[in-house]
């Protein structure tokens, strides 16, 4: 699994920025009881977990206004996140297409032996 590693910094972050900003906090606490997942939990959490930071990410940098120094942050952190998201659905997508390629292939093989088993054993008869 991947870990996000800059956890202390991030949770520091988080905690300046729910002290400073209301929305920040109306959003983390609304985010927190539908998912039912600590946001602290979201920064150590494995890359399983990236679809539902980005959920966050984007509803964040739709809080705070462009001109706002955060607000440009967040807006490349929610392009980022998104992309990352989009290449593990891609990847994941290929593994899945090669896993029903290689079933395909053994039970192709499998039968291509039963068949040729069978053959044999009539020839020889």
């Amino acid at each position: 699994a991947t870990y996000y590693l800059g956890y202390t910094t991030a949770t520091a972050a988080l905690a300046d920025a729910r002290g400073r900003y209301d929305e920040i906090e109306n959003i983390v606490a609304e985010f927190e009881n539908v998912k039912k997942l600590k946001i602290d939990g979201m920064l150590i959490a494995p890359v399983q977990r990236l679809g539902k930071l980005d959920q966050l990410v984007s509803a964040l940098a739709k809080t705070l206004p462009l001109p706002h120094a955060d607000g440009r942050a967040l807006q490349r952190a929610a392009v980022f996140v998104r992309t990352a998201c989009m290449s593990v659905n891609e990847l994941m997508r290929r593994v899945e297409m090669h896993k029903s390629a290689i079933d395909a292939f053994d039970r192709f093989a499998a039968t291509t032996t039963t068949t040729t088993t069978t053959t044999t054993t009539i020839l020889l008869l």
